[in-house]
């Protein structure tokens, strides 16, 4: 899949790719998976659609007490996972 259909929302990605595309492990997707992020079970592979979790990973680590996303100690998981 092409780099802007990805980040474009179109079509679902690879743990693999989207593990690229948030400049994280595929052990670190796998762990939000367990905790809640959306997927597509395909099989013995999952798929994912990179706006709905850039979504998920925003609300699940918003930080309340601050108003802010955060995660790691970091202030926007999304903007840190890679879109600058």
């Amino acid at each position: 899949m092409r780099s802007d259909e990805m980040t474009a929302g179109r079509g679902w990605v690879t743990k693999r790719e989207l593990a690229g595309h948030l400049k994280m492990t595929t052990r670190w997707i796998e762990t939000q998976q367990r905790l809640g992020m959306p997927f597509l079970p395909c099989g013995m592979a999952n798929r994912y659609k990179i706006a709905e979790v850039e979504d998920w990973i925003r609300e699940h680590y918003r930080d309340r007490r601050r108003g802010t996303a955060a995660i790691d100690g970091r202030r926007d998981p999304v903007k840190t996972c890679g879109r600058a």
